[in-house]
């Protein structure tokens, strides 16, 4: 059964970036943002500051007591990785192809 929008827990953002780093060839690059979308952090709205027109922010700490959203980013983007690895196993174009963070890095345990 496929998933409709509601259901998806993360959203993808690609950004494609072409550059020339030290007189090479260009290359091309992709910033790649993992959005959660239904955050279980808890967080807290403060005042920016004195002044009663600026509109209040909304402060999470992903970080403290049992959010699992930490977690949560970090499987996607291992999963992102491994989609990734497959799509473009054996394609010569992308033979030296990295991550940042390096894939070694996203398989550590957390």
């Amino acid at each position: 059964a496929k998933a409709s929008s509601n259901d998806a827990a993360v959203e993808l953002q690609l950004t494609p970036r072409c550059k020339a780093i030290g007189g090479n060839a260009p290359t091309l690059t992709y910033k790649v943002y993992i959005i959660l979308l239904h955050s279980k952090s808890l967080g807290r709205v403060v005042a920016k500051s004195a002044n009663a027109a600026d509109l209040p922010v909304l402060r999470l700490d992903m970080f403290s007591g049992s959010a699992p959203d930490p977690y949560q980013l970090i499987r996607h983007a291992r999963d992102f990785y491994r989609l990734i690895l497959e799509e473009l196993a054996g394609d010569p174009a992308f033979a030296n192809l990295r991550f940042d963070p390096p894939k070694e890095i996203m398989e550590d345990d957390v």
